[in-house]
């Protein structure tokens, strides 16, 4: 269980950077050369490093002394913490590329900001019963005191900072990148309420769809797309 939990803890780091960025634009954005160079030359600066190591010895001392079934518990809220953290990245920055779409094109400023109000309080709401889920996660174990759990999560922010702090975003606002951002808002979503809609589960039914390798219906892909 450690093994994945801490595979886990290099994937969020990057979802939350660069990948995220990438959900929220949907091909709106681009990297510098510069951004290009860096990554090529070092793909994991020190700073990042410190931060994931720091989050692993906290989650490697939480984990090494709990039983097995405390184990799955505590990876549910881990993995259920971390997609809410990067849906707040992807919320943060579609925001931040509407607003400069809008200051670039006042002719699409109405548009884009009525689309994005809408497309965040959908996202808003589910967000909302998402981290009250999640909170009684972590209310409902006692095998660690709230705090170190507070503690992990803000290492796991940290680490996801430091990630993301290597990157410089840099949206494209011509007017045809913002449509492709507007027309493709449906489909980010979508695809966000589907994930934040399969955390609303108990431990007790993350288990059963563990072991019986079932996907919840909220995350099953549309054949017919």
């Amino acid at each position: 269980m450690i093994k994945y939990i801490i595979l886990g803890l290099s994937f969020v780091c990057f979802v939350g950077g660069v990948s995220a960025l990438a959900m929220a634009q949907e091909g709106a954005t681009i990297p510098t050369k510069e951004a290009q160079e860096h990554i090529a030359n070092d793909p994991m600066v020190e700073e990042q490093k410190e931060a994931v190591q720091a989050s692993r010895d906290l989650i490697e001392a939480l984990v090494n002394r709990i039983k097995d079934e405390e184990k799955k518990h505590f990876f549910l809220i881990y993995n259920t913490y971390n997609l809410l953290s990067t849906v707040e990245v992807v919320r943060s920055d579609v925001e931040e590329a509407i607003e400069q779409c809008g200051d670039k094109n006042a002719d699409m400023k109405g548009e884009l900001n009525q689309r994005f109000d809408e497309w965040d309080d959908a996202i808003e709401t589910v967000m909302d019963e998402a981290n009250d889920n999640l909170d009684n996660l972590v209310i409902a174990q006692d095998y660690a005191k709230k705090k170190e759990i507070k503690h992990i999560f803000k290492s796991l922010d940290e680490a996801r900072e430091a990630t993301d702090s290597r990157f410089q975003k840099i949206p494209v606002t011509s007017s045809e990148a913002c449509a492709a951002l507007n027309k493709k808002m449906d489909g980010t979503q979508e695809n966000l309420l589907k994930l934040l809609r399969s955390t609303l589960v108990s431990f007790p039914q993350a288990v059963q769809v563990l072991e019986s390798g079932e996907v919840p219906m909220d995350t099953k892909q549309d054949d017919t797309e």
